[in-house]
C-alpha cells in the first residue's frame, strides 16, 4: 500500500503536467506537432490509472455495473480517438486506410453513445441481456480495430505505408487495443459471476 501511495503521487503530478501542457497549447502559448486532443487523451489515461490505483487502495476491484459501463465509455472513446489520430497522420494518398479508419471512428462513437445510454438505464442495477449483447458487440469491434492497427503497425515498420505515424506510436495504439480486449474479457467474466449470484424469489 505504501508503494501504491507513492505511485499515486507520481501519477497525480504527471496528470497535472499533461493538463498544464494542454492548457498552454490551447492558449497558443506553446506550439508543436501534437494535437491538443492527443494531449487530452494521454491526460485521461493518467486519470484512468489514478482511479485504478484508488480502487486498489480502497480494496474495491470488483467490476459492478456502474464501473463496467464507465470502463467501456473510457476505452470506447480511446479507440475512437486512435482512429481519428490515424486519419490525421496518414498521408492523404492512403485513401483506403483513411476510409477504414473513418469507419472505426463512427463505429466506436456509436458504441460509446450506447454505453452512455446503458449507464443511465442500468445505474445501480444488475447486468441484463442488453449489457451482455453490448459487450459482445464491443468485443467484435475491438478485435476488428486491433487487427487493423496490427496490420498498420507492420506496414509502417516495413515502410510500406505513407504516413507521419512513428512505428512506436503505431505499436502503442495496437497494444492498447490488446489491453482493452483483456478488460472486456474480464468484464464478461464479471457479468457472468454477478448473474450467477442473483437470487430470484418465487411468490
Amino acid at each position: 500500500m505504501d508503494f501504491v501511495c507513492r505511485i499515486m503521487v507520481s501519477v497525480t503530478h504527471i496528470f497535472s503536467f499533461k493538463r498544464h501542457v494542454l492548457h498552454l497549447i490551447v492558449e497558443c502559448k506553446i506550439g508543436g506537432y501534437n494535437y491538443p486532443l492527443l494531449i487530452d487523451h494521454v491526460s485521461r489515461e493518467a486519470m484512468y490509472f489514478l482511479k485504478l490505483l484508488q480502487k486498489i487502495q480502497d480494496g474495491e476491484m470488483n467490476s459492478l455495473v456502474d464501473s463496467i459501463v464507465s470502463d467501456n465509455v473510457f476505452w470506447l472513446r480511446h479507440m475512437a480517438d486512435h482512429a481519428r489520430f490515424i486519419v490525421g497522420l496518414l498521408d492523404p494518398s492512403e485513401r483506403g486506410f483513411i476510409e477504414k479508419a473513418n469507419a472505426f471512428v463512427v463505429q466506436f462513437e456509436q458504441l460509446q453513445l450506447q454505453a452512455r445510454d446503458l449507464d443511465s438505464m442500468l445505474w445501480h442495477f444488475h447486468p441484463n441481456n442488453d449489457l451482455i449483447r453490448f459487450e459482445k458487440d464491443v468485443t467484435d469491434a475491438t478485435v476488428q480495430i486491433r487487427n487493423f492497427k496490427e496490420a498498420a503497425r507492420d506496414l509502417i515498420q516495413s515502410c510500406r505505408v505513407v504516413s507521419l505515424i512513428p512505428p512506436l506510436l503505431a505499436d502503442h495504439v495496437f497494444r492498447e487495443a490488446e489491453y482493452f480486449l483483456e478488460i472486456v474479457e474480464e468484464i464478461r467474466d464479471d457479468i457472468q459471476n454477478v448473474n450467477e449470484t442473483i437470487v430470484t424469489c418465487d411468490y
